[in-house]
C-alpha cells in the first residue's frame, strides 16, 4: 500500500486503494436475517463500512506514494463510507473532496494572515513583553482560556489575566 505506485496521479491511487480492501476482505458480506420480538423479520443490509477507517488512516502515506505530495501530511480528506468497484468513481471522490480540504485551508490560512497583518507591529510594550507572543497565540487559538495561556506561557495565571486585559485593550477590535 505504501509502496510508491508505478505511475503518479489520483486514479492509480484509487486502483490501489479498491485493490488493497478486497485483499483485506473488507467488502461486503451476506446480510444478516433478524426476527423482532413480535415475529417480524427484518434483512439488514450486508453493507459494511467500519472497516473503510482502516484504509482512512493511510491516506496521507498513500498520498506520498502516489506522488500527490512530498511528504506524509495531516489528512481531513476521508473515504466514502462505501468504496465503488470502479476506481474512476472513487478518484473523482479522492479529487472533489481533496480540492474542499485545500480550499479550506487556504481559506484558513488567508484568514490567519489577515489576522496577523492586523496585530500593530508596535504595541508599545517593553522587550520582555510576552503581549506579542499571546496576540499570535490567540489568532491561532481564539478560545484560549487563562489557565492555559498561564500554561504556554510559563507565567501565573494572575499574571496571565493581567496579560489578557492588556492584549485585548492594545489589538484593534
Amino acid at each position: 500500500m505504501l509502496t510508491p505506485l508505478s505511475s503518479p496521479g489520483i486514479l492509480p491511487l484509487a486502483e490501489r486503494l479498491i485493490a488493497v480492501h478486497h485483499e483485506l476482505g473488507l467488502q461486503a458480506g451476506t446480510g444478516r436475517r433478524v426476527i423482532t420480538a413480535d415475529g417480524r423479520s427484518l434483512d439488514i443490509d450486508p453493507r459494511t463500512f467500519d472497516t473503510v477507517w482502516v484504509l482512512g488512516t493511510l491516506l496521507p502515506r498513500a498520498y506520498v506514494a502516489a506522488g500527490l505530495t512530498l511528504r506524509a501530511l495531516p489528512s481531513l480528506v476521508g473515504l466514502p463510507r462505501f468504496l465503488p468497484n470502479d476506481p474512476r468513481v472513487l478518484a473523482d471522490e479522492l479529487q472533489s473532496r481533496t480540492l474542499e480540504a485545500a480550499l479550506l485551508g487556504l481559506w484558513e490560512l488567508d484568514q490567519l494572515e489577515l489576522g496577523l497583518k492586523r496585530i500593530p507591529l508596535d504595541l508599545k510594550v517593553t522587550k520582555r513583553s510576552k503581549a506579542p507572543l499571546l496576540a499570535r497565540l490567540q489568532l491561532a487559538y481564539p478560545d484560549l482560556r487563562v489557565p492555559a495561556i498561564a500554561r504556554l506561557l510559563g507565567i501565573s495565571p494572575q499574571g496571565a489575566l493581567k496579560l489578557e486585559m492588556k492584549v485585548r485593550d492594545l489589538l484593534p477590535s
